[in-house]
């Protein structure tokens, strides 16, 4: 698991507290190794194209075939600035078939399992996450700002991912 995280871009702070390890002297050797990896292929292929390649949502959205799948809504407030995310309704559906324990949605969009719904509130869950990391930033808990910074860049990717599907659709 850690090192499919490291593979995917997750920061030392996110592996560590998936790991359930207090300090991220572990986490570490799984970023590195995915560091070194992520230099080997950048001297080897354009610098452009692998940002763009790396830049893409790797998911699916969620289809007509998924409506079986457990509708992810946010369901926890227990953090600052997460109070927001419990009036924006569906985000997606989970491909596993069954609901982890993680705080959804924030987590869902690190999983592949995830299926992002079209047009969902993408924009505010990421807009949601900025205000929590300047909150918790402010507050000093530089260990949730590094894990909120992972999720951040991962639900980027499905606004921008969700962005050019509609682009592709509607032709502008």
């Amino acid at each position: 698991m850690a090192t499919n995280l490291a593979l995917q871009g997750a920061s030392a702070e996110y592996i560590a507290m998936m790991l359930d390890d207090d300090d991220i002297r572990t986490a570490l050797t799984y970023t590195e190794n995915s560091s070194l990896l992520a230099k080997a292929l950048g001297e080897r292929v354009d610098a452009g194209a692998y940002l763009d390649i790396m830049g893409r949502f790797l998911g699916e959205f969620e289809t007509e075939d998924h409506q079986a799948l457990p509708v992810i809504r946010p369901w926890t407030a227990d953090a600052p600035g997460q109070e927001e995310l419990l009036n924006l309704g569906e985000t997606g559906r989970c491909g596993k078939g069954s609901l982890c324990n993680l705080a959804w949605p924030l987590a869902c969009y690190a999983c592949r399992k995830f299926r992002p719904r079209p047009g969902g509130p993408h924009k505010q869950v990421l807009e949601s996450v900025d205000r929590m990391i300047e909150e918790h930033r402010r507050r000093g808990l530089d260990r949730m700002v590094g894990v909120l910074r992972d999720i951040r860049g991962r639900i980027a990717i499905v606004v921008e991912a969700d962005r050019r599907r509609l682009q592709m659709e509607t032709g502008c």
